[in-house]
């Protein structure tokens, strides 16, 4: 499957965000890798396979790597906020979440470990 054109949506969330686009993390990198993600594609190279509007798996790779992560995190949290503030009962609905994936499960002592109430 080739395509030459990009999904509304993807291209609704990339101009959102087309001001955190600079340096070696262009537009044309961020539409490229949200398109990527939007269809599942596993790899930059499959990326570069399937979307003919794709630059290269080297300018995509130097542009995951200058993400502006502070900004994102910036701009996620401020939505977040915004939307809490609009919900009528945020306590009723919204569970705040927080991924430990890259916690480390187990300790040196003890004293890492602890219960949590998840009531």
């Amino acid at each position: 499957m080739l395509s030459n054109s990009v999904v509304v949506s993807v291209r609704q969330i990339a101009n959102d965000a087309k001001d955190l686009c600079s340096g070696d993390f262009t537009y044309k990198v961020f539409v490229s890798l949200l398109s990527g993600l939007f269809f599942g594609l596993p790899t930059l190279s499959a990326i570069v396979q399937v979307f003919t509007f794709s630059v290269s798996c080297s300018a995509l790779s130097r542009g995951i790597a200058s993400i502006p992560s502070e900004s994102l995190m910036r701009r996620t949290r401020n939505k977040v906020s915004a939307l809490i503030a609009r919900t009528e009962h945020p306590e009723r609905r919204y569970v705040l979440a927080i991924d430990d994936t890259f916690v480390r499960k187990f300790g040196t002592s003890a004293e890492n470990c602890y219960w949590f109430d998840h009531t």
